[in-house]
């Protein structure tokens, strides 16, 4: 395991976060249910998933009870002074899996908004093309659309933008002139 900067997860003993967003489980000895004698479980760094809404989360699991985290908040929660007590982590450049810490602060619901709408120059209403490789499969008049065929705006909108690259649910995505 590479060495990293950490902080332990806070309410979460057994884990570490990293500041470039490695979640880590330290190595203990966990009970094996109905059976003698302890289990010796290695410390790994954790699988991350992405949400339906793109943000990559992470499972933590404590006194039994197991619970999805987002890594941004994390990462806010253990590297970013919080003053304010501000509710939300807003990442800078609207790339949802961009978690280096210069890319996040904590925000109001608010400024989490506005920042969406003017620093972001807000995307929904943008028309969207769906593509079977370099095929055009349907035009989409607004992203905000694509909810309808049961896509996630933020995925698609990060396509688009080319904040990731790559496929999504299949299809690859651009803006439609």
């Amino acid at each position: 395991m590479n060495l990293c900067f950490t902080e332990q997860v806070e309410n979460y003993p057994g884990y570490l976060i990293c500041r470039d967003g490695r979640v880590l489980s330290l190595a203990r000895i966990s009970k094996r249910k109905g059976k003698k004698g302890n289990l010796s479980v290695p410390g790994r760094i954790l699988k991350v998933s992405i949400n339906e809404n793109g943000y990559p989360r992470v499972r933590l699991s404590y006194k039994g009870k197991s619970k999805m985290f987002y890594i941004h908040y994390l990462m806010a929660n253990a590297f970013i002074p919080n003053p304010g007590n501000k509710p939300q982590v807003n990442h800078l450049d609207g790339n949802k899996e961009n978690n280096i810490l210069k890319n996040l602060e904590w925000a109001t619901p608010k400024e989490n908004s506005d920042h969406s709408q003017n620093v972001l120059k807000n995307i929904k209403d943008k028309k969207v093309e769906q593509l079977l490789g370099n095929k055009s499969i349907k035009v989409f008049l607004k992203l905000k659309d694509v909810k309808k065929d049961g896509f996630g705006i933020s995925p698609i909108g990060q396509r688009c933008r080319g904040n990731i690259k790559g496929p999504y649910m299949g299809f690859n995505w651009r803006f439609y002139d």
